[in-house]
């Protein structure tokens, strides 16, 4: 293993150490994000048993707020992430060091991930239970396939979250970026996980997760080149 490549990890997983040890300590944004969810879960929720329909008839709308709540849920949370990273002087730290900027990149891409995979879960076991939502046969494919989605969340939330802390507008610029570059992504999420909680075969599942995985490559691809130019200025 090259000295180099040994500096890139070390890079990565000491961006990361850092932003979890940050939220472990502040412990302020899954919570919010938390919350934030399983309430705009709630307000559509009410909204469909308003109308008398529970049950699998309504799994498409299931879906829907499943991934509405997560994506204002993400937005909120990376607002509140750029507003802790300037408070906390950004990235000038690791500027210094000889490793492309691609590994600041997927540090702090890493625990952004894993906040919105505890978001994904806790969405997702609300629903079932709260709105007593069928569990779907194939609930291990619906966790993988939503899971693929989430990367390509976190992706874009973490290059336009570093970036909206730099500005004094954050939590307008914040959501006016990501919401338009997320829209195939999100689509592609809300049918790929109708199929599935309406267990329908992983054949018809497949194109949909095929898009989401082309949208993560690209995502991660453009962010990690386009970081060193956002952590240049």
């Amino acid at each position: 293993m090259s000295k180099n490549f040994k500096l890139y990890i070390s890079v990565i997983l000491a961006v990361a150490r850092k932003d979890l040890r940050m939220e472990l300590r502040n412990k302020e944004m899954i919570p919010l994000m938390l919350i934030f969810a399983l309430v705009v879960s709630l307000i559509f929720g009410f909204l469909d048993l308003s109308f008398g329909n529970i049950g699998e008839r309504n799994m498409d709308l299931y879906s829907g707020v499943f991934w509405i709540s997560i994506l204002f849920a993400s937005i909120l949370g990376f607002s509140r992430s750029a507003m802790i990273e300037k408070e906390a002087g950004g990235l000038v730290q690791f500027l210094s060091i000889p490793v492309d900027s691609s590994a600041v990149f997927f540090g702090k891409l890493i625990p952004n991930v894993l906040f919105l995979f505890s978001i994904q879960l806790s969405v997702y076991f609300f629903i079932i239970v709260f709105f007593r939502a069928p569990v779907s046969e194939r609930y291990i494919l619906l966790i993988l396939t939503s899971s693929i989605s989430i990367i390509g969340i976190a992706a874009v939330g973490t290059f336009f979250s570093t970036l909206s802390a730099k500005t004094n507008l954050r939590e307008i610029f914040l959501p006016i970026l990501m919401f338009p570059i997320l829209i195939p992504l999100i689509i592609a999420s809300i049918k790929s996980t109708s199929l599935l909680f309406n267990n329908k075969g992983w054949e018809e599942v497949i194109d949909w997760v095929k898009l989401i995985m082309v949208y993560d490559l690209v995502s991660i691809t453009l962010a990690s080149i386009l970081f060193e130019k956002l952590l240049d200025e």
